[in-house]
């Protein structure tokens, strides 16, 4: 998987929860990651290196296939994970 993107969501709960956008089997595919805070410095190293297998940092919360979330996803991401932003 070839990752093309990245945002942190802000919480009052200072839970490390991404949305990365990336290209996977050709095609573009967007995941929201709750990372794990012993892997959140080499999360952000290997995005930086641009591959990555989001799994092995934490837990894949949503995934699916486009260039963004759908709306629904992204309200719902935002009024759990984005209450302090």
């Amino acid at each position: 998987m070839e990752t093309t993107f990245q945002s942190k969501l802000v919480s009052d709960k200072n839970e490390l929860v991404y949305l990365v956008t990336a290209t996977a089997n050709g095609k573009p595919a967007w995941y929201y990651v709750q990372v794990d805070e012993p892997k959140h410095k080499a999360f952000q190293k290997q995005m930086e290196a641009g591959t990555l297998d989001l799994a092995q940092y934490g837990k894949i919360l949503y995934s699916g296939w486009g260039a963004t979330p759908p709306s629904p996803i992204q309200a719902l991401m935002k009024e759990k994970y984005s209450a302090a932003a």
